[in-house]
């Protein structure tokens, strides 16, 4: 959340949300999990949440990306490149101008995560 200046506007826990539905399933190990968030970032918001569903068979980090956009060029620089700097990072395609975007980028952050980044300024 740091390296994207996000705030936690939102946030309840498997652990919480048995209280409103009893019928959810959680293993011990999932009680700290994430049920539902919502991040601030910038004048944007970001739904966020760990998955329980049992019948789907995900790839760690691999199963979803995000792409973050922004007006702003020199935002989406400073977040792919805070996220790029964390050790364990990969950047997939460094952060310049393309066809469709005068700024675009994507990292693999720690975790797995494929995360874009992509400036809607006017080319």
């Amino acid at each position: 959340m740091k390296h994207l200046d996000a705030k936690c506007i939102f946030r309840v826990t498997n652990e919480q949300m048995l209280a409103y539905d009893k019928s959810m399933q959680v293993l011990p190990e999932q009680k700290d999990w994430i049920a539902h968030s919502v991040l601030k970032i910038g004048n944007g918001q970001l739904m966020v949440a760990d998955d329980l569903l049992p019948e789907l068979h995900y790839a760690r980090g691999n199963n979803l990306s995000l792409c973050l956009e922004a007006a702003d060029t020199e935002i989406m620089r400073s977040q792919f490149e805070a996220i790029a700097a964390q050790n364990g990072s990969k950047t997939v395609r460094p952060f310049g101008a393309t066809p469709f975007s005068p700024a675009y980028g994507i990292v693999q952050d720690p975790f797995g995560v494929i995360i874009q980044f992509s400036s809607t300024a006017k080319v």
